[in-house]
């Protein structure tokens, strides 16, 4: 899939150096602002007393949780600027691709590869730009596939989709034919319905996150193709998918980690064991044709 440029990722290495410039106290009260509107959105009567050490405990702890996340992704960013490495053929193995989420690359995603590789995956983390539209980061999705097809001979893979990269997925099965190709779709931590923060977002790849966005709309008036088995990992306590709920998708297999937020998903050892009993050697996951919603919520290991 595409590179970024050399001047699309000096503008990118600009605004995250701002940001780790913030000073911490301002983004974790951020992230605790949006910890306490959560909690509100779904249960109000925690306004009545918003002081509570230990609703205030949670509320910090998630914060800090998510804000210790996000800035290890910054630290990983410059390693998913490097060109990805040359794919080996392994034909007893099943292959996974990634697609990482808005604003951080392929480098977010290198704790849940290296650990699905140590279990025996065969593991690919493209790249795309976020100044591109999505339906070219779609079409390079294809030609990854394709090209996997080709040279190689790998007849259908597994896709997983984060953030944002779970509506490339969607868009990919659900309206560009790639249901063929596809054995397993995982979507984990996906704004199926969009996000009301959406609106703060900057580049043109977010409208699509917005709840009206048509594009949105049209993914969720469109069948699931039965062939592809369909599975859903979602937080709990979301923290920029608002409501959390917008995560869920009513189709396949619905998987909840609790005290968990956005970001922590990558790292949670819950989203590990899920992907481990979808992927390596759990339960097959039901079709929706098969099946409704199964919804499981998973503990915090």
């Amino acid at each position: 899939m595409t590179l970024v440029s050399l001047a699309e990722l000096a503008t990118i290495l600009h605004l995250l150096t701002q940001l780790l410039l913030w000073p911490p106290a301002v983004l974790l009260a951020l992230l605790l602002v949006l910890a306490r509107y959560s909690q509100a959105a779904r249960d109000p009567a925690c306004l009545d007393h918003p002081l509570r050490l230990p609703r205030l405990l949670r509320d910090l702890s998630l914060a800090g949780l998510e804000y210790l996340c996000c800035l290890l992704n910054l630290l990983l960013f410059p390693l998913g600027c490097l060109p990805p490495t040359r794919w080996r053929h392994r034909p007893k193995r099943r292959t996974l691709i990634l697609l990482h989420g808005l604003y951080f690359n392929r480098a977010s995603l290198f704790w849940l590869q290296l650990r699905l590789r140590l279990h025996g995956l065969r593991v690919i983390t493209p790249a795309f730009s976020l100044w591109h539209n999505i339906e070219s980061l779609t079409e390079a999705l294809d030609h990854q596939i394709s090209a996997l097809r080709l040279e190689q001979g790998v007849e259908q893979v597994d896709l997983l989709g984060y953030g944002f990269g779970g509506l490339i997925l969607r868009n990919y099965v659900q309206r560009r034919g790639g249901a063929n190709h596809i054995r397993q779709a995982i979507c984990l931590g996906c704004a199926h319905q969009g996000s009301d923060l959406a609106v703060f977002a900057p580049t043109r790849l977010a409208r699509h996150l917005r709840r009206n966005d048509p594009l949105l709309i049209e993914l969720n008036r469109l069948p699931w193709p039965p062939q592809v088995a369909l599975a859903s990992i979602r937080a709990a306590d979301d923290l920029l998918i608002q409501p959390p709920e917008a995560a869920r998708l009513p189709l396949g297999q619905d998987m909840v980690i609790a005290n968990c937020g956005h970001l922590l998903l990558l790292y949670h050892p819950a989203t590990f064991s899920a992907l481990q009993q979808i992927l390596v050697g759990g339960a097959p996951v039901p079709a929706p044709e098969q099946a409704t919603t199964n919804q499981r919520s998973l503990p915090a290991n």
